[in-house]
């Protein structure tokens, strides 16, 4: 599955919640590796409990998403899950200023979130 599947994803889910239509927006995207992105914590009890728990392989072809227009601003995660099936598209929305910014049971690396922002112009 290329980035640009999970792109136009994010782009459909911006534009359903800021009402903005796609031609008033611009979306950049890049592949992140999720080793250089997510920090492994203490995952709550529920995941750690279960042997086939939550882990980084989850998040195939992560890329992260910015969309910009209609007065709005909004980064996305965006990943397949499955074994090749391109219809398990996710894309979570994150917001790269909370230090403690999540996605599923990892923290997001202090450095990578503020690399993350340099590169996407905060």
């Amino acid at each position: 599955m290329s980035a640009s599947v999970l792109t136009d994803f994010a782009a459909d889910q911006f534009a359903e919640q800021k009402l903005c239509p796609r031609d008033r927006f611009f979306t950049r995207e890049f592949g992140v590796q999720p080793q250089s992105l997510l920090l492994a914590g203490t995952p709550p009890s529920k995941v750690a409990a279960d042997p086939g728990g939550e882990t980084m392989e989850r998040y195939q072809d992560l890329t992260v998403v910015d969309s910009r227009g209609c007065a709005a601003h909004l980064t996305y995660l965006c990943w397949r899950e499955g074994h090749g099936d391109p219809s398990n598209r996710l894309c979570e929305e994150m917001n790269l200023a909370d230090p403690d910014a999540k996605l599923g049971s990892f923290n997001l690396k202090p450095a990578a979130r503020k690399a993350l922002q340099q590169r996407l112009g905060f």
